[in-house]
């Protein structure tokens, strides 16, 4: 039976194969393409902050598991730099939207 789980964007960089973060990451572009047209303004720089970051990440991703098998140690090397660059960014990009969060917890907007 299928379970569903929380599981942060960084667990799926550093536990799942490229195949199967590929579509998930993805969806989760597109899913923050919506939220940037719905969202409020202030989140738009984070909003644009992880889809720069997930679509970096599986561009490099997707060019670094297309290469040629003879390029197989510096592919996996160019691969673990850019698990490393979207794991840093978004550690960056989840401490910005905790102050965030925290600051409206603190100065709720009143209708």
């Amino acid at each position: 039976m299928p379970v569903n789980a929380t599981v942060n964007l960084q667990r799926i960089l550093e536990e799942w194969e490229f195949s199967r973060q590929q579509p998930v990451l993805a969806q989760k572009v597109h899913q923050l393409q919506g939220l940037r047209l719905r969202g409020a303004p202030e989140l738009t720089g984070l909003i644009d902050g992880y889809m720069k970051a997930l679509t970096s990440y599986l561009n490099s991703a997707s060019t670094v598991a297309g290469g040629s098998p003879g390029a197989r140690s510096r592919s996996d090397a160019s691969a673990q730099i850019a698990h490393n660059n979207a794991s840093r960014r978004l550690d960056d990009l989840d401490a910005q939207r905790e102050t965030l969060r925290l600051q409206i917890a603190k100065n709720p907007r009143t209708p």
